[in-house]
């Protein structure tokens, strides 16, 4: 059975590779065109400077009123893999949430944008080509530095806030490389869910500019999170080449993590929980058989396989309350004050 699961695998692999090499571009249009249907749906998620992104720019928008008006801080956050348009459901909406809720959702003081997408650039947040062949959505890069440059111009004081979770982070990263000068200089904070940096800082055909030395950090990672934490190989048993061993090890890390990762949740919060991570497995599994020959060269030629496994616990940020603790600590960091200790177990503040 191994050995046939493992024959069908890379047949799938080695067969989509043929088809993307026979029409390279059949796989991007297709999900650009229905990623902006669906951004057309959604615009009204989390699009608080939509108004202003779309405006023709003068200085009389720092003045304004109503959704048109600058605010004094401006969060821009890109979401995860797999997640859907803007800031998606799964993590950096909750975030937001948290987050306007302490300034008690007042659009003067605080305005948040999810990352889709912006002249031309568009942001879909998929597994194959912006993730396993990019290392992070090159399309989101340039939308996210293009809609801070845009707003900079049009709201002369804002500030600015980024934030990804998952990819959304590498994203955030990369988009550092193509925001102006003038608008890094007013950037404050740059934070993170789940970055997956550690897994891509050895593939020299990614990399990722250097964070500027004035703009503050937090970044967060959940113990078990093989995107973010090092030495993981305790996580899947022992680290494997071989795909049918390393597709038990992944069975058995999520089967461990969801006997494990419930205690102090209430019943409600463990069957989000169990749902999140159900999901996980199945998006997991189901693009599986879609990775390139391409992509996996690129994987195992630098021996982290693991940097496509999406575990239960990666998607843990919202359910275990990161999310909440994080809103408190970018709060008291732009206030100037100490951070307070989130009192998890198992996450790692940076």
């Amino acid at each position: 059975m191994y050995f046939a699961f493992t024959y069908l695998l890379l047949g799938q692999c080695a067969m989509h590779g043929l088809t993307q090499a026979a029409n390279p571009r059949s796989y991007d249009v297709e999900s650009s065109n229905s990623l902006k249907k669906r951004i057309g749906e959604s615009d009204r998620i989390a699009a608080d400077l939509r108004e202003i992104l779309d405006d023709s720019g003068d200085d009389s928008l720092d003045t304004g009123s109503g959704p048109k008006e600058c605010p004094k801080m401006a969060m821009f956050a890109a979401r995860g893999t797999l997640d859907p348009v803007n800031m998606g459901d799964m993590v950096m909406n909750h975030f937001r949430d948290a987050v306007m809720g302490l300034y008690g959702n007042d659009k003067k003081k605080m305005k948040v944008q999810g990352v889709d997408n912006f002249d031309g650039h568009v942001y879909g947040a998929d597994m194959e080509h912006e993730y396993l062949q990019q290392g992070g959505s090159n399309d989101g890069a340039l939308a996210m530095a293009g809609m801070t440059d845009k707003v900079a111009t049009n709201c002369k004081n804002t500030k600015f806030i980024w934030w990804g979770w998952s990819q959304g982070a590498l994203v955030a990263r990369k988009a550092f490389r193509h925001v102006s000068k003038d608008t890094a200089d007013r950037i404050v904070v740059f934070g993170t869910f789940g970055d997956p940096v550690i897994t891509w800082n050895d593939v020299k055909e990614v990399s990722f500019p250097a964070v500027p030395e004035h703009v503050k950090q937090l970044h967060y990672c959940l113990d078990g999170d093989a995107l973010c934490k090092p030495g993981m190989n305790e996580v899947f048993g022992g680290f494997t080449l071989n795909p049918v061993e390393f597709a038990f090890n992944w069975q058995g890390a999520v089967d461990n993590q969801l006997e494990t990762g419930t205690d102090g949740l209430s019943d409600t919060d463990v069957a989000d929980l169990k749902k999140v991570a159900q999901e996980a497995v199945t998006q997991g599994m189901k693009h599986l058989p879609q990775i390139t020959a391409e992509a996996v060269k690129l994987l195992v030629g630098n021996t982290k396989f693991w940097r496509w496994m999406l575990l239960p616990v990666h998607f843990y940020y919202h359910v275990r309350r990161v999310t909440d603790c994080a809103a408190t600590n970018l709060k008291e960091q732009l206030e100037g004050k100490g951070l307070s200790d989130c009192k998890i177990p198992g996450l790692t503040v940076t």
